[in-house]
């Protein structure tokens, strides 16, 4: 049985993060590249570049940043309800 491709898993795991389960396109869009291409990739069939990893590396950063406003938005929110019910 073939060792899974590092490369190919972190890509997956990086689409499925930022885009959801129907992650192919948006990710070839965002990394420039046909869909067709990031499925190769993501089969390990294809090296994801220097490049392409660290443009993914960008992207899940912003995510995890936008991720933590809107957390620390909703926190707040729900602060504010919790106290408007006392």
């Amino acid at each position: 049985m073939p060792k899974p491709d590092v490369h190919a898993q972190r890509l997956i795991l990086a689409g499925k993060c930022l885009f959801g389960e129907r992650w192919m396109v948006p990710m070839a869009s965002a990394l420039r590249v046909t869909p067709q291409y990031i499925a190769l990739l993501a089969k390990g069939e294809r090296p994801l570049t220097a490049e392409k990893q660290a443009a993914l590396a960008v992207f899940l950063r912003a995510e995890a940043q936008r991720l933590q406003v809107s957390a620390k938005a909703a926190i707040v929110l729900a602060e504010y309800i919790e106290q408007a019910l006392k």
